[in-house]
């Protein structure tokens, strides 16, 4: 069902507890939690005739910045299948889940309703815990002399800190870096975006939703042509782009729901702009970024600024 080019949503709900994948999904976007998709992923039915529900949670050794990986401005469990390490393919549910529009409108519900609090909570948590656990901390460090050194052996591992306050200093910064992330791109009423991608060689991309990855990286073919929606009332304003390409330059702003770019002609896109009109224009900021030919990703665009793919 979650693999269907056009999934449907009342199957896929009526065998999902949907809230509890909404949340698990948060607390591990929220974490950037390493072992999503990859272990220590449980599920639960209370009854052969219960919906499949997310959790109990489990194993976040790897998360909350305890591994040297990516910034604290991301969208992460939506796109940790892309990552692929040693082999190891990652699944890709909560990517498959976030295609659905109702599902990413259920995500904003319950940010807002729920979550947002629960994360504004972290600061008194965290320091209610670190002075629970002072003594304990002290001891710790006497018996494993850990201060100063890897979180792993592994090439991705960040240095601990040399001093347990040090340490609840960075794990408080790197929660508000990603708590005030979260923040600007979930809330109740946010309009959704969709978009799809025509990839040199591949042709068209299904539909993703905002925060995900569209296209390819790593395999040398270029974008060719993309195509936004926008699931807003058309009296609140537009959204509209424009895309420069190969050979032919900058194109007219596209309406939404429209291709822009070209198929069938080998041309890539060489950079793109996007824009929202209207009161969408005054309520929102619109980021976007690109993966450029040698460059790689490259740092966001806002509001109609140029994001160059290659030259």
């Amino acid at each position: 069902m979650l693999y269907a080019d056009d999934p449907d949503w009342v199957a896929i709900s009526e065998i999902i507890e949907v809230d509890s994948f909404v949340k698990r999904y948060f607390i591990d976007e929220f974490a950037k939690n390493i072992e999503i998709g990859m272990s220590s992923i449980y599920f639960y039915k209370d009854g052969a005739s219960d919906k499949l529900h997310a959790g109990p949670v489990w194993d976040y050794d790897l998360s909350l910045g305890n591994i040297a990986r990516g910034t604290a401005t991301e969208d992460y469990a939506k796109n940790f299948a892309l990552q692929v390490e040693n082999g190891i393919v990652r699944n890709d549910w909560y990517a498959q889940l976030c295609r659905n529009e109702e599902f990413v409108a259920r995500a904003n519900e319950l940010y807002s309703a729920e979550i947002k609090t629960a994360l504004d909570n972290t600061d008194d948590n965290l320091k209610s815990v670190a002075n629970l656990i002072a003594v304990s901390a002290d001891n710790n460090f006497s018996k494993w002399p850990v201060l100063g050194v890897p979180t792993l052996a592994t090439a991705n591992s960040r240095i601990i800190e040399h001093s347990f306050s040090d340490e609840i200093s960075y794990l408080r910064n790197w929660i508000v870096d990603r708590r005030n992330y979260l923040a600007g791109v979930y809330g109740a009423g946010l309009p959704i975006i969709t978009y799809a991608t025509h990839v040199q060689n591949l042709g068209w991309q299904s539909g993703v939703t905002m925060g995900m990855k569209a296209g390819t990286t790593g395999q040398s073919l270029c974008l060719e042509a993309l195509q936004l929606s926008i699931n807003n009332d058309p009296a609140s304003g537009a959204l509209e782009y424009s895309a420069h390409v190969q050979n032919i330059g900058w194109q007219d702003y596209t309406p939404a729901g429209t291709a822009a770019g070209t198929t069938g002609q080998a041309l890539g896109l060489e950079a793109v702009k996007i824009r929202l009109t209207g009161e969408l224009a005054n309520q929102y900021d619109l980021y976007y970024r690109v993966h450029s030919q040698n460059y790689g990703w490259l740092g966001w665009a806002k509001n109609d600024e140029i994001a160059e793919l290659w030259d």
